[in-house]
């Protein structure tokens, strides 16, 4: 079933655009045009081609935020509300304040794809009714290619999947996915089918967070993490820490940033025990700091990304 949501995957945009009609910077299609491209232009990026403009506006229009013709930008109620709390930020990458998540975690409740979409982190014979029932009841989201027909699969908790279109595919794994992750209810981690004894071990997944990491303490992380270490996954005591991030926010539902920081925290309390080995300088690309190597996360820790877990 299609999702149909806007293909404009970053909220922070779209909270931007709503101040700049509230201000009136953009006072219709037209000036809604010049503005971006200017802004990009300063941004030191190129400026938007026609497709990325529809697919903003669509999402203003979608989420009933802005109603923006050829003469006329106009606020809906909804949209005044936001512009009140939004954090301006000259288009530019940034989180969401703690007004604008609150805002729209509360008003994308009604906005069916964002609905729909959640629903899949939940038994099949499960409907979503909210975000306590995600942090209560979600399960991981699984994605990966048919080796033979190159089609994207989806494992839903349950174990059911199912074949997705590559519309469908981009509206998840880029729109719908970005906005879960800007407001703090979902996180992903990819793996590359290239890592040793990785087997076959899914590509992509999107899990629900459950554990806030500035809320758990470092004796109940390394317990976990000991627990996973002494189970019998993994070889020898080398272990690559994508790999063992896998295994740990999959199973107790972590945000990949509140791993990175406990493992720091477990590393500088018991160097002794644990050690982790550094990435050589001939991988890093510092403009790509997520993927480094064709891989995705390892940690910054003292000023060296991390490679892997040494347990002596």
């Amino acid at each position: 079933m299609a999702l149909e949501s806007p293909r404009a995957d970053n909220l922070h945009i779209i909270c931007d655009l709503v101040w700049l009609v509230s201000d009136g910077e953009i006072r219709d299609s037209q000036s809604f045009k010049e503005y971006t491209s200017a802004r990009q232009i300063i941004n030191g990026r190129k400026p938007w081609g026609r497709t990325r403009q529809y697919h903003y506006v669509s999402a203003l229009r979608d989420l009933e935020l802005v109603r923006l013709t050829r003469k006329n930008a106009e606020l809906t109620n909804k949209g005044y509300e936001l512009a009140k709390v939004v954090c301006f930020g000259y288009l530019q990458p940034r989180e969401l304040c703690r007004g604008e998540k609150e805002f729209l975690r509360a008003h994308l409740l009604s906005y069916k794809p964002f609905v729909r979409f959640l629903g899949r982190f939940l038994s099949t014979s499960k409907k979503f009714s909210g975000y306590k029932q995600l942090q209560k009841e979600g399960g991981i989201l699984i994605f990966e290619k048919d080796r033979q027909s190159r089609i994207e699969v989806m494992i839903v908790p349950d174990g059911q999947t199912e074949l997705l279109p590559p519309n469908i595919v981009y509206e998840i794994k880029w729109t719908l996915k970005n906005w879960c992750k800007d407001l703090s209810l979902i996180d992903e981690i990819f793996l590359e089918y290239t890592f040793n004894n990785i087997g076959y071990r899914h590509r992509r997944v999107f899990f629900p967070l459950k554990i806030d990491a500035s809320e758990m303490r470092l004796d109940d992380f390394k317990e976990r993490i000991d627990l996973l270490l002494n189970s019998g996954l993994y070889n020898g005591s080398h272990v690559r820490i994508p790999l063992l991030m896998y295994d740990f926010c999959t199973k107790y539902y972590i945000s990949v940033r509140g791993f990175h920081l406990m493992l720091g925290k477990l590393y500088q309390k018991f160097p002794r025990k644990y050690r982790l080995e550094k990435i050589s300088s001939l991988y890093i690309d510092e403009r790509y700091i997520h993927r480094i190597n064709g891989y995705t996360n390892y940690p910054k820790i003292d000023d060296s990304y991390r490679y892997s877990l040494v347990i002596k």
